[in-house]
């Protein structure tokens, strides 16, 4: 039953990041060239998102997927409860 917070989806942001960190690892992306596709001033969002202290934009998510060559939900961890 969906009042039950058992049941409501989250983005588990720790995941999230443990998987982005994977995925640059595993393609060779670098944190600085995601700062220049994402247009940011500084490499810090990318270690937030790694060390799971903040999501990336839906943007940025999007960025990430063709930079890495997967879709965005190949990115994001999903957990229920």
């Amino acid at each position: 039953e969906w009042g039950d917070d058992s049941m409501i989806p989250h983005i588990d942001i720790k995941a999230t990041g443990e998987n982005i960190k994977a995925l640059m690892k595993s393609t060779g992306v670098t944190p600085t060239e995601i700062k220049e596709w994402c247009n940011f001033t500084t490499v810090q969002p990318i270690y937030h998102w790694i060390h799971g202290r903040h999501l990336p934009s839906v943007d940025s998510l999007v960025i990430l997927a063709c930079m890495f060559g997967c879709k965005v939900d190949d990115i994001i961890v999903i957990k229920v409860g």
